[in-house]
């Protein structure tokens, strides 16, 4: 039978499971806290690993992190918190299935079972297999089913088991359409109870890396255009984009932080540090930019009004930040608030949205928004407002300033001071 290596910090359990799994033939190793048990598993070299999330110091998340950083050693997680996200979380961290406790023998069993015939998927997968020659090539992802081993790029990839049983599934029928339920029935042979979050989460796993840059790239790439149009200006979305990504990327190193190493853990009322949801980053960059590009428009429009209307560019700067950057602070503290309302939830993944959220907001709005895009535009001067000829008539003129409108209007007082164009390059 199976050696099963427990990781449990309550005696309780320790004795109920390790009584349970011996009276079924399995060799049991126990292990009372998440650093115990990474000892353990180079020792006692387990078939699988029960694992609580709830262990004293290290967490049963980075626990699963760190086995799947290394081995491909199933893990079920084996917990008393049954919440939707946790069992989400504990699914991408690597998990090949969750037991919510008190579970009963008979179940444990069948969950175990079900695991370990994941093992070796090119000889129990739900479909039969191709002979192949050598291994098989998809774009940058090589599979050798001979050595159940994947690379990307030439570097092998730490798939837990089940990953590998649904790479090696689907790629053994190129252009086939499968369902959620077919995929649960044929790879996790229904292990989970129909439940087809375990087929997100693995496929999430397997694809966010490569989706990740081409949406950050396709975010910031219409910000930078739509700002072109609005603000007849290279400099100036070029720096928006860049007060973007770099309150993006504060953002989630604050909550990487505070949610995965554990600072200031007991402040946010945080019980147990461990893996950031695979989904955070897209939900942060999501809501960031819509709320980033509002305080930009709000703030950078009125000085390009000024400047257009015949200011000096420092003049433009000090007028749009008066008028503007009340507007801008009053928001972002209305959304701060917000935001932070959710870090008093218990839930784990709302408060970790709510505190990324409300960082997020607090350094684009005060620190890049008011404190360095005036700075910087205050340092380009002129050179902020240009923009080559050939690039001028290609972009149509939306006319944010209201120039046209005030000639069609009839509207024949003077301005304080000539109206300028933009500046433009001789190119």
């Amino acid at each position: 039978m199976a050696r099963v290596l427990l990781i449990e910090d309550d005696p309780a359990v320790q004795r109920g499971v390790s009584l349970a799994l011996k009276r079924r033939g399995h060799e049991v190793a126990v292990a009372g806290s998440g650093e115990t048990g990474l000892m353990t598993l180079e020792r006692h070299r387990p078939d699988l690993v029960l694992l609580d999330l709830m262990l004293p110091n290290m967490s049963g998340l980075e626990v699963c992190r760190r086995i799947r950083e290394s081995k491909q050693i199933p893990v079920i997680i084996l917990s008393a918190r049954g919440d939707e996200i946790d069992m989400v979380v504990g699914l991408e961290a690597g998990a090949d299935d969750y037991v919510v406790k008190p579970a009963g023998a008979e179940l444990l069993e069948a969950r175990i079972r079900a695991v370990l015939r994941r093992v070796a998927p090119a000889r129990d997968g739900g479909a039969e297999q191709p002979a192949v020659a050598g291994p098989e090539r998809y774009a940058d992802l090589t599979v050798d089913r001979t050595t159940l081993v994947v690379t990307k790029h030439g570097t092998e990839l730490p798939l837990a088991p089940s990953e590998l049983k649904l790479l090696l599934f689907l790629t053994a029928t190129p252009g086939q359409v499968y369902s959620r339920p077919q995929l649960l029935e044929q790879v996790w042979e229904h292990s989970f109870y129909g439940d087809v979050r375990l087929v997100d989460a693995c496929v999430m796993r397997l694809t966010l890396d490569d989706a990740l840059v081409p949406y950050l790239a396709l975010v910031v790439g219409l910000a930078f255009l739509l700002l072109m149009l609005v603000f007849r200006s290279v400099l100036v979305p070029l720096k928006a984009a860049l007060g973007f990504l770099l309150s993006v990327a504060a953002a989630l190193g604050a909550v990487v932080a505070v949610f995965q190493w554990g600072w200031l853990a007991d402040v946010f009322g945080v019980d147990q540090p461990g893996p950031i949801m695979s989904m955070m980053p897209i939900f942060m960059i999501g809501v960031v930019f819509g709320l980033a590009m509002d305080y930009e428009v709000f703030l950078v429009t009125r000085m390009r009004e000024a400047y257009v209307h015949g200011q000096s560019a420092a003049e433009s700067v000090t007028t749009g930040f008066t008028h503007g950057g009340r507007v801008v602070a009053a928001a972002a503290v209305i959304m701060i608030s917000v935001f932070s309302g959710f870090v008093l939830e218990n839930d784990a993944m709302i408060k970790m949205m709510g505190f990324g959220l409300a960082i997020a907001v607090l350094f684009d709005a005060f620190v890049v928004r008011m404190a360095i895009v005036p700075a910087v535009l205050a340092l380009l001067g002129n050179r902020a407002w240009w923009l080559p000829k050939w690039l001028d008539r290609l972009l149509p003129n939306v006319d944010v300033e209201g120039e046209k409108l005030h000639r069609e209007l009839g509207d024949t007082a003077p301005p304080e001071r000539p109206a300028r164009e933009p500046e433009t390059a001789g190119v």
